[in-house]
């Protein structure tokens, strides 16, 4: 039995083959955690990892340096020691790399890329490889299958809250170019993508919960062309009657702050009359043989009086206006000029 230059000796690990045919250890310890060491022709090491099971002599997933010693011929593989759990195998890993250092940082022979243990700890990219990977990635096209290979594989995954938080603060107040919103907007254009789905009351309540006070829009003021925008792709929408029956059952009680109901009265006084008017002047309506002026003031709806003509009502109205609201506060039939009808 040979020894590490750490002190700890070399355990003889080979795989063989069980009655099924498939590669297997002839240890009971197979299922446990190991580190081990690949040698090149000339017995130093170039690689140290950690394992279970059959890890140690895959060689088809490695990094391109590793590939390069092994193409040499005569690399051998040994597992240096057994654990029950893996931070103990991680932690070993990383003496065994510290041991022997690594090729890329100056401080050894090994073709590893980070310091061992979980995650990438000590790899650091250079700009110069990074821009490398991000130009082949770029303007890369996926096949359909790879696309539902990844979407089968995202769905149902869950991200953490620190995760969610980091995505958000990198997307806060990004701007988009007019090319990207174009793509974006033609991508969604048509899309079929859960069309139809019928979604639990169950799964309806969280999506609903999760989006109630969403912090990102909280103090969020739109500008008055992305409120044009919204307000013309909503404009002559059909909406069902059970729709509109949700959005009624919604509002009704809901308590509205003094603000809201400022700014619902001041949008009335300054409200054209509506397109189906029979007089086609606000507050005026007919009435059998004649025309009737109305108004509403602090919710109460009061008539000012009967007329022979429209005009006459029209008239009566302005006045009842500006009076309750002041000029240039409020819709008027008539244009007014110096205080007097134009």
């Amino acid at each position: 039995m040979t020894k590490l230059p750490t002190g700890r000796p070399v355990l003889p690990f080979t795989p063989t083959v069980d009655t099924a045919g498939d590669p297997t250890t002839t240890t009971s310890s197979s299922k446990m955690f190991y580190t081990y060491v690949w040698r090149d022709n000339s017995g130093a090491a170039f690689y140290v990892g950690k394992g279970v099971g059959k890890r140690a002599f895959n060689t088809s997933q490695r990094s391109r340096a590793f590939g390069e010693v092994y193409k040499r011929g005569g690399c051998t593989v040994e597992i240096v020691d057994y654990f029950i759990h893996e931070s103990q195998a991680h932690a070993h890993e990383m003496e065994l790399i510290d041991f022997y250092g690594r090729r890329d940082n100056g401080t050894g022979e090994l073709v590893n890329l980070t310091d061992g243990g979980e995650g990438a700890s000590g790899w650091l990219i250079s700009d110069e490889t990074r821009e490398k990977i991000g130009k082949a990635a770029r303007g890369r096209t996926l096949s359909a299958e790879h696309r539902a290979k990844i979407s089968e594989g995202n769905r149902g995954k869950k991200l953490s809250p620190e995760h969610i938080a980091i995505l958000i603060e990198a997307n806060l107040g990004r701007v988009h170019s007019e090319k990207t919103k174009a793509k974006s907007s033609a991508a969604k254009r048509g899309n079929q993508y859960a069309l139809g789905t019928v979604r639990s009351p169950e799964t309806r309540v969280r999506i609903s919960a999760s989006k109630r006070g969403i912090a990102t829009r909280i103090g969020v003021i739109l500008s008055q062309e992305v409120r044009a925008k919204i307000a013309a792709s909503l404009r002559g929408r059909p909406l069902s009657e059970e729709h509109r029956a949700k959005l009624s059952k919604f509002q009704r009680g809901r308590p509205k702050s003094p603000e809201h109901v400022a700014s619902v009265s001041d949008a009335l006084h300054m409200c054209p009359p509506r397109a189906d008017s029979s007089s086609g002047f606000k507050g005026v309506s007919a009435n059998r043989t004649t025309w009737v002026a109305r108004i509403t003031i602090g919710g109460k709806r009061r008539t000012i009086g009967y007329f022979p003509t429209a005009n006459d009502a029209a008239h009566a109205y302005d006045e009842a206006a500006i009076e309750a609201w002041g000029l240039g506060n409020c819709y008027l039939n008539f244009a007014k000029v110096g205080g007097c009808s134009a």
